[in-house]
């Protein structure tokens, strides 16, 4: 469960991009604003400063790291619903903290 940093030019993005979607979808029509899900692209995923940290393949957990001195913004954190309940979120987030 180790995290993995995928770069502007690897070829999971897309199917991270997907990851994101199916995480986010259930919130379609229940928050207000709209989740910023709805408008995310794969080049907003491979936007510098940030970072994107994936786990498994295919990629089973994902998510954004962005610095914002003197913080580090964690955004878009998504787990397949096949693979939740086993600590990939936690395995990001403890990478974030490091």
């Amino acid at each position: 469960m180790t995290p993995t940093r995928l770069f502007p030019t690897d070829p999971g993005i897309p199917q991270v991009l997907t990851l994101i979607q199916h995480a986010f979808a259930y919130m379609n029509g229940r928050i207000d604003p709209p989740s910023s899900m709805l408008h995310l692209t794969e080049a907003d995923l491979t936007a510098a400063p940030s970072e994107l940290w994936i786990i498994g393949q295919p990629i089973r957990a994902c998510v954004i790291l962005t610095p914002k001195p003197p913080e580090l913004y964690i955004g878009k954190l998504s787990v397949a619903e096949t693979h939740r309940g086993r600590g990939l979120a936690r395995a990001l987030i403890d990478h974030a903290e490091t």
